[in-house]
């Protein structure tokens, strides 16, 4: 099944990259996200990558350069 391009992907796809759905999501926009499948699935894809990438940064953990430089010179 081939999604149709709707005219309102553009407007949900700001509002999901500026962090702004559904906070500050109108109600009509809200209601034609449960009617539109090319809309509401962008949502909720682009929720799950933003979601997926804040976990990963918050797991990543960097030690300091001195700590780096301190561990290379005990391995050296």
């Amino acid at each position: 099944m081939i999604l149709k391009p709707c005219s309102r992907e553009k407007e949900v796809a700001e509002l999901l990259r500026r962090g702004q759905w559904p906070a500050a999501c109108p109600a009509e926009l809200r209601a034609h996200l449960s009617a539109c499948r090319s809309c509401g699935d962008l949502a909720l894809v682009t929720e799950t990558f933003q979601r997926a990438r804040s976990e990963a940064a918050g797991a990543a953990r960097i030690s300091t350069p001195g700590a780096l430089w301190w561990r290379a010179q005990l391995r050296r």
